[in-house]
């Protein structure tokens, strides 16, 4: 269930001030004579009131009838006023919404529809060679620390396309180390690498001769680490 809206109306409290003194009692509209008192056409009602009471308040008495029992005190419901996307306004009534040209959904809350969450800025974040995106906005490319093209697909920018490098251990020490080392790291033909640590191959790359090749010298820390991890008991 929604929640509804009622309006304060001010004169009410000189009403009841106005009652409670015994401005009200006895007059001769009142005994019998009470009803639902309609403020401004409605929704806005008060029960038990007669005549007198009611004319302070600019209402519209309905003698002998309970507000339960009276249309116009039905609070008119509110919902998502759908608009179109990206564009909704909660707590809208019909006639508010129709108003706006929308569609009023009294079921959900605009945070809860779909075509109600916020365009995204056309354009492709560039968050790191290989890493890009075209659906993380102006602010939400800012939270990745990338770098936002605006009005431009991913597709097209080439530093896109490029293919991050991976950092599989296995994948890595079947590529550049296995013909030296063995499936295993046991050490065929050259030595055993079983157990070493990112440090040690590190420096083994650094200052080995033998290992001193393109692809070796290419490996980045985290690559490092990978096969290091992999090779590890």
């Amino acid at each position: 269930m929604r929640y509804i809206k009622f309006l304060v109306v001010p004169l009410l409290f000189v009403t009841l001030a106005f009652m409670t003194i015994g401005g009200c009692s006895g007059n001769s509209s009142g005994g019998n004579n009470k009803g639902c008192c309609v403020i401004d056409g409605g929704p806005l009602c008060f029960e038990d009131f007669n005549k007198d009471e009611c004319n302070l308040l600019d209402g519209d008495l309905k003698k002998g009838k309970i507000c339960e029992n009276v249309p116009a005190c039905d609070a008119p419901v509110e919902g998502c006023c759908v608009i179109g996307e990206g564009n909704c306004v909660e707590d809208q009534t019909q006639l508010e919404c129709d108003i706006e040209g929308g569609v009023l959904d009294t079921e959900f809350f605009c945070d809860d529809i779909m075509t109600c969450e916020p365009l995204v800025d056309a354009g492709c974040c560039v968050i790191e060679p290989g890493n890009c995106s075209e659906s993380l906005g102006i602010e939400g490319c800012a939270d990745e620390m990338g770098v936002f093209n605006a009005d431009v697909m991913c597709s097209t920018i080439e530093t896109c396309d490029v293919v991050p490098p991976t950092l599989d251990g296995e994948t890595l020490y079947i590529a550049e180390c296995q013909g030296c080392h063995g499936v295993d790291g046991a050490g065929v033909p050259f030595s055993n690498v079983q157990g070493k640590s990112a440090e040690q191959i590190d420096a083994a790359i650094m200052n080995i001769g033998a290992m001193m090749t393109p692809g070796l010298e290419a490996l980045t820390a985290e690559q490092v680490a990978a096969i290091a991890a992999f090779l590890a008991p």
